[in-house]
């Protein structure tokens, strides 16, 4: 697992670069169409962590584009919901949904920036746009009476559906078992 808000990553040559070819944005084209979206129903999954379920979840590795980029997340990587890098404003003092996203917005620079992970806060929640984030879950945060624990995960804002995991459009494949739980409009 790496240090900080970045987890283990690699990406596709970065588009629109006047110093690489444009194929690979041309290819990510090709599967997104256009559309920042997760590659698949299971990349980049948010899980709550077996180890310690009240306050870290984990984000399991994948693939997604995010401005033409081609991530690839290459390990699992924990989030711990008290640390303050992964937030705007201090951090686990609300119940609530919070937002657990890959913050990334392409900016043609050497060395390219870099994919982080994000959480918003419930009363942060108006930040989130689809220009600079890509949304991975929805976590249920409650208040037992003295401290804030994670109660469980979405895929989508239950307060806000717009607010969803994006999947590309056309995706073939095969999983061992089915997701739970099963959902006919997306897992056909």
């Amino acid at each position: 697992m790496a240090n900080g808000i970045y987890p283990s990553q690699t990406r596709s040559v970065d588009p629109y670069a006047s110093y690489h070819s444009n194929v690979v944005n041309r290819l990510t084209r090709m599967i997104s169409r256009g559309v920042d979206c997760l590659h698949s129903p299971a990349s980049m999954e948010v899980e709550i962590d077996s180890t310690s379920p009240l306050t870290h979840v984990v984000v399991s590795k994948g693939e997604v584009f995010k401005d033409d980029v081609y991530f690839i997340i290459d390990d699992d990587f924990r989030v711990d919901f008290e640390d303050s890098k992964f937030y705007v404003s201090p951090p686990f003092n609300e119940a609530g949904y919070y937002y657990v996203l890959l913050d990334y917005k392409y900016v043609k620079a050497r060395p390219a920036p870099k994919g982080s992970i994000k959480i918003l806060k419930p009363s942060e929640r108006s930040l989130f746009n689809k220009e600079q984030y890509v949304f991975l879950k929805a976590v249920k945060v409650t208040f037992n009476g003295s401290t804030f624990e994670i109660d469980s995960v979405y895929d989508w804002d239950p307060e806000n559906t717009d607010n969803k995991r994006e999947y590309c459009q056309y995706y073939i494949g095969t999983e061992n078992s089915l997701p739970w739980p099963f959902n006919v409009d997306r897992d056909t």
